[in-house]
C-alpha cells in the first residue's frame, strides 16, 4: 500500500501578523497625515509601553526575553490601541489601555492564544467606560492644525497631563479657530432630523463645517481600512465570511432604520464610513483566537456583531459601538461552535 502525504503550507503566526500590520499601514499613515502625525505618535507610545509589560511578564514567568519574538500579537495589539484612542490622548491614557489589553485580556487567561475576549477592545472598553470626557474629543482639523503648529505642538500635547487643557491654551493663544468637542457626525447628527440621504452630506456641510471635514476625514480613513481588509482576504489571512456577514447586517438594519424611525437613525452611508466601521470589521472582529472556528459561526458572529453595532450606535449613549459589539459577540463564541459543529463524513447527524 502506498501512502501518499501532502503538505499543505501555512502562514506562520509572525507572518499572519506581519500582513495584519502592513494591511493596516495605509490607513494609519492617512490617519497620521490628517492629526498631524500624532497617530503614529501614539503607536510608537502603545508599541514601547507593551514591549517593557511583555518584558517584565517574560522575567516573572522566568523565560527568556528573547521569547518575546515568538508571535507579534503584541505589536498588533498595541497598533491597535494607538490607532482607535483620539490621536491627541495623553501619554497615560495609552498606557493605561496597553496595561487592561494586556494583563486582564490575555495574561490572566494563559496567554495568547488563551483568551475569549479581543485584548485591544477591552484595553480600549475600560478606556471609554472610566475616561469617557478623555476619550471622546475629536481635536480641530488638519487644515486648521497645520496652519499653526508643528510637531513639537502634537508631540508636547500627548506628553501633557491633560490634553484637553493643553489645547484650550492653544486654542487661546491664537484666538483664530474653534476647538472641537466631540463634533462626530455619529454623535452630532443624533441630535438632528434629516429628511433623506440624498440631502444628508449638505446639511451636514451648512449645520457643522468642522464636522463635515471629520467625516470626510474619517471616510478617506475607512476606505483605506477597507482596501487592506481585502488584501487580507486575498492572501487568506482572515475569513471573508466575518467582514462581509457583519458589513451586509450592518448596511441593512442601518438602512431599515433610516427608513422607518426617522430622527432616531442616521444615514446608511454616514455609518459605514463613520468612526472605526472599517477597522472592526476586517481587523479586530477576525481575530482568529476570539472568533468562532466554523464557517456557519463566523456567518453568526459576524451578523451578531452588525446588530450590536447598529443598535448601541442608534440607542445607546456611544457614539460608536465596536468594542461593546465585538466583546459581546466574544461572549457567545462557545455557544456558537457548539451548535455549528459540521457534520463529520460519515455520519447523518
Amino acid at each position: 500500500m502506498i501512502i501518499f502525504s501532502y503538505i499543505y503550507k501555512k502562514n506562520s503566526i509572525n507572518q499572519i501578523m506581519i500582513y495584519v500590520i502592513l494591511a493596516m499601514f495605509p490607513g494609519i499613515l492617512i490617519k497620521s497625515f490628517y492629526d498631524n502625525y500624532s497617530t503614529l505618535i501614539q503607536i510608537i507610545l502603545s508599541i514601547i509601553a507593551v514591549t517593557i509589560l511583555e518584558i517584565i511578564i517574560l522575567k516573572l514567568k522566568g523565560k527568556n526575553i528573547k521569547d518575546i519574538f515568538e508571535d507579534f500579537s503584541f505589536i498588533v495589539t498595541a497598533i491597535l490601541i494607538g490607532v482607535s484612542i483620539p490621536s491627541f490622548s495623553s501619554w497615560w491614557i495609552n498606557v493605561i489601555g496597553i496595561f487592561f489589553s494586556i494583563i486582564f485580556a490575555k495574561e490572566v487567561f494563559g496567554g495568547f492564544g488563551k483568551n475569549i475576549f479581543n485584548p485591544a477592545m477591552v484595553g480600549y472598553a475600560v478606556l471609554l467606560i472610566s475616561f469617557p470626557d478623555f476619550m471622546s474629543y475629536v481635536v480641530i482639523p488638519y487644515k486648521y492644525i497645520a496652519q499653526y503648529m508643528h510637531f513639537s505642538d502634537t508631540f508636547k500635547s500627548i506628553l501633557s497631563n491633560n490634553s484637553i487643557n493643553y489645547w484650550k491654551s492653544f486654542e487661546n493663544s491664537i484666538n483664530q479657530i474653534d476647538f472641537i468637542t466631540q463634533p462626530t457626525p455619529l454623535d452630532y447628527l443624533r441630535s438632528y432630523k434629516v429628511e433623506n440621504q440624498s440631502f444628508f452630506i449638505n446639511f451636514l456641510r451648512e449645520k457643522n463645517k468642522y464636522c463635515f471635514f471629520n467625516f470626510l476625514i474619517s471616510r478617506n480613513i475607512n476606505i483605506a481600512f477597507f482596501l487592506g481588509g481585502l488584501f487580507l482576504i486575498y492572501k487568506k489571512v482572515i475569513s471573508w465570511r466575518i467582514s462581509f456577514s457583519f458589513l451586509v447586517t450592518f448596511i441593512l438594519v442601518s438602512e431599515l432604520g433610516w427608513m422607518f424611525l426617522g430622527d432616531r437613525s442616521i444615514s446608511p452611508y454616514i455609518h459605514l464610513f463613520s468612526g472605526s466601521t472599517m477597522l472592526g470589521a476586517f481587523f479586530i472582529a477576525t481575530d482568529p483566537v476570539t472568533t468562532c472556528c466554523t464557517n456557519a459561526g463566523k456567518i453568526i458572529f459576524g451578523i451578531i456583531i452588525g446588530l450590536l453595532e447598529w443598535i448601541i450606535r442608534t440607542f445607546g449613549g456611544y457614539p460608536d459601538a465596536m468594542a461593546f459589539s465585538i466583546l459581546l459577540a466574544n461572549m457567545l463564541v462557545p455557544l456558537l461552535e457548539y451548535y455549528t459543529q459540521p457534520v463529520i463524513y460519515g455520519n447523518k447527524k
